[in-house]
C-alpha cells in the first residue's frame, strides 16, 4: 500500500462521513470518492489503522486523565 497523502486523508475522511456503514460495497465507494487511486482493500485497511490510531490515543488520554485525578486527591 502506497502511503496517503494530507488530500487523500482528507477525502477518506470526508467519504467515511457520506458512505452508509451498512453499504456492502462501502470500500469500493470509498476508494471511488478519493479518486480512485486507492483500492478498497487499501481504504478498509486504512480504516482499520485509523481506529487502532484512535484507540491508542483514547487509551494514552483517559491514562492521562487518571494520573491527574489521583495526583490531585
Amino acid at each position: 500500500m502506497c502511503g496517503w497523502s494530507w488530500e487523500e486523508n482528507k477525502q477518506f475522511e470526508l467519504a467515511l462521513a457520506v458512505v452508509d456503514e451498512q453499504d456492502p460495497d462501502r470500500w469500493q465507494e470509498v476508494a471511488a470518492k478519493i479518486g480512485g487511486q486507492k483500492s478498497a482493500e487499501d481504504v478498509q485497511k486504512h480504516y482499520v489503522i485509523l481506529l487502532e490510531d484512535l484507540q491508542v490515543q483514547f487509551a494514552g488520554s483517559v491514562g492521562l486523565e487518571l494520573v491527574y485525578s489521583q495526583k490531585q486527591q
